[in-house]
């Protein structure tokens, strides 16, 4: 349930992240999306980290000690990250790079916890491929941030593959809730 949740806030996060950056959005409106997403994650990794016997792993009851810290992890780097894309959308504390930057560091993160959450499930599931396209969103962020920062059109193809990513993290957060797994 706890990496299910974090899904789905990822999700509709980085689906608005995409909005901002494929134009169909402006700044002063679009951090408030990202910020609550990743206000509502902090408060759910320290929650997870408070109270870890409460929380099941990805396969089950019983949680593996992988499976957890990976699902704190990305739980937690994704808190992170999204407060700082809220901050650079929003407030322009941040400039493009930078968000670029922090976007590889949240695409590498997020990877690791792909690999800890297969790892603890003993295969590649649902799960695992949620947080694994949560990872290459942090490599689109870090693609339009860093490596072509003033390529308006790049910029705006690479927001609306985000927007495509975003739904499809939020939908493989929400399908075991409905039975669809594999």
């Amino acid at each position: 349930m706890f990496l299910e949740l974090s899904l789905i806030l990822v999700g509709i996060a980085a689906a608005s992240l995409g909005f901002y950056l494929g134009g169909a959005t402006e700044a002063r409106t679009t951090w408030v999306a990202i910020g609550t997403p990743a206000l509502v994650l902090a408060g759910l990794a320290i929650f997870a980290a408070v109270n870890a016997d409460r929380f099941t792993s990805t396969v089950g009851p019983n949680p593996g000690a992988k499976g957890q810290l990976a699902a704190w992890a990305f739980a937690a780097a994704s808190a992170a990250f999204l407060a700082l894309a809220a901050s650079a959308t929003g407030w322009g504390l941040l400039i493009d790079r930078t968000l670029g930057y922090y976007g590889f560091l949240y695409a590498a993160a997020a990877g690791l916890s792909a690999g800890g959450v297969a790892v603890d499930a003993g295969k590649f599931n649902i799960h695992a491929l949620g947080i694994l396209i949560a990872a290459i969103a942090g490599g689109l962020v870090f693609f339009a941030g860093a490596a072509m920062p003033r390529q308006m059109v790049i910029r705006r193809i690479t927001g609306w593959l985000l927007v495509v990513s975003g739904l499809g993290i939020a939908f493989l957060g929400y399908a075991p809730s409905v039975n669809v797994s594999f």
